[in-house]
């Protein structure tokens, strides 16, 4: 099943994707946009013996995170790919889900298959934990970062909170939403909250201090994926059917993406500047489409190897 979303920026003009893919060890590549070979692989100890989970950029673009079924993660070059720092989150259970917070300074990881363990931000220049954000009796199956960095979004089977990321503390919760709640995300003001379902065909956008609704985009079919770009306005979502760019104020579509609906795609990330949408696909080949977000243009498409799990997740840098 799905735990976690997996929605990051990609860089502004440029920069660099970060990739897991899963074999027999663990193994990360970072990719250039604009080379179709990867510029460095991540290897570390026996973190090639356990699988790769999941995968973040830092904004500065010289830095990834990726979070290791041993319970582990490590902080990369992605020039290099040398290991930079390992944090050690044994005491927390095994978190699957892993995202930095903007400008780079905490981590924040959760989402694990044991009841009630709690997300945790983490300092990421001496691999502290700063901050533990726990459902009571509940377990958080989804984790997100606002793109500002100032909060943390959590999801469980009864409902969703926003948290301070300076403190830990709850900011707004919201309660009757599905249990198949898949895909939530905060504004860069913080101030918006989105939150979307696999099962369903609408989109809630809440105020996060309210918590009443705002919004409601209505899709041609169940939700695949969704990003909100970082400019707080605007949503890409990719159904079987239908994918574009839509204003989440008026809940009209702006701009549909060329090539069509969102067919088998799992993930999707936006540009910092929210003028770049990247998805990720398994069919009918294991691709990544990059999409112009003003006109729904396709810009590139990087193909895949045979190596690559079908649950691969994608990820990016912004550039300096």
């Amino acid at each position: 099943g799905r735990w976690g979303g997996g929605r990051h920026r990609l860089p502004a003009a440029g920069g660099q994707v970060s990739h897991r893919r899963l074999r027999r060890g663990g193994l990360g590549a970072v990719w250039d946009c604009g080379s179709p070979r990867p510029v460095a692989e991540l290897r570390h100890g026996d973190a090639d013996r356990a699988p790769l989970l999941a995968v973040a950029a830092f904004p500065d673009g010289d830095r990834v995170v990726t979070l290791g079924a041993g319970r582990t993660a490590v902080i990369w070059s992605s020039s290099t790919g040398e290991a930079l720092q390992v944090l050690d989150l044994s005491e927390f259970g095994e978190h699957t889900v892993v995202r930095v917070l903007p400008p780079g300074d905490r981590l924040v990881t959760g989402v694990s298959y044991m009841f009630e363990e709690p997300a945790v931000i983490w300092s990421a220049s001496d691999g502290s934990a700063l901050h533990k954000l726990r459902h009571v009796d509940d377990t958080i199956r989804i984790l997100e970062a606002s793109p500002c960095g100032r909060s943390v979004v959590t999801a469980g089977r009864r409902g969703v909170s926003v948290w301070s990321a300076s403190d830990g503390r709850v900011l707004g919760e919201f309660r009757g939403h599905p249990k198949t709640t898949s895909f939530v995300a905060v504004s860069s003001g913080g101030e918006t909250a989105v939150i979307a379902s696999l099962l369903s065909e609408a989109i809630v956008v809440r105020d996060v201090c309210s918590g009443g609704i705002r919004q409601q985009l209505r899709m041609m079919d169940h939700v695949n994926a969704f990003v909100l770009l970082p400019d707080g306005t605007r949503a890409a979502v990719f159904t079987d059917l239908d994918a574009g760019i839509w204003d989440i104020s008026s809940g009209q579509q702006l701009a549909p993406s060329e090539g069509g609906g969102g067919t088998m795609v799992h993930d999707a990330a936006a540009s910092s500047n929210s003028e770049v949408v990247v998805a990720c696909s398994i069919y009918p080949v294991k691709r990544a489409t990059v999409w112009e977000a003003a006109t729904g243009r396709r810009l590139q498409e990087l193909v895949g190897e045979d190596g690559w799990a079908p649950a691969g997740h994608v990820s990016s840098t912004a550039t300096p």
